[in-house]
């Protein structure tokens, strides 16, 4: 036996099917349409003094949404010391290997923009003793990416270099 479904649920079924259309077609069009500025273009740096790494972005095509994903991967490297409180180290330094960061995120829109600062802080992995802390001596960066909503905004192969960021007596 065939099944009945009245001509009004076969209209509001048609809606919904064109409803959801819309919205999966407006969302791809949503991250197609991410961009940097071209007259403020999305740039990264090391910072000299502490070797953070520093996105700066003023990006536009973000669509009607009030927040957006981010993700920056890059690869650190470097040397660090034991420090002590005052201010002496010892005598081997530390390097500490290649690492993998990957650092997410959401930033505010408004009205499709959204401009800022993302910044990135080296972690070397070193455990000090006693009341010592770890510190950077320097750093490099290098296949760095930031990607917003799923789209590559830069890609920068480096190596984007600090040293030397911290002294031992």
């Amino acid at each position: 036996m065939k099944q009945f479904i009245p001509y009004r649920s076969k209209i509001l079924l048609g809606l919904a099917t064109l409803a959801f259309t819309v919205a999966l077609g407006a969302g791809l069009a949503f991250a197609d349409n991410v961009q940097c500025k071209q007259n403020s273009p999305c740039s990264v740096t090391v910072n000299q003094d502490n070797g953070n790494l520093v996105v700066t972005y003023n990006i536009t095509g973000l669509g009607g949404t009030s927040v957006a994903g981010w993700a920056v991967d890059a690869d650190v490297d470097g040397h660090a010391r034991c420090k002590n409180s005052g201010g002496n180290c010892p005598e081997a330094a530390n390097k500490f290997g290649v690492t993998d960061l990957h650092v997410t995120g959401q930033f505010k829109v408004h009205n499709g923009n959204a401009s800022g600062t993302i910044t990135v802080t080296p972690q070397s992995g070193l455990d000090c003793p006693g009341n010592q802390q770890p510190i950077i001596l320097d750093v490099s960066w290098t296949n760095i990416t930031f990607t917003v909503e799923g789209v590559v905004l830069l890609n920068v192969q480096g190596p984007l270099n600090a040293s030397p960021l911290a002294a031992c007596s």
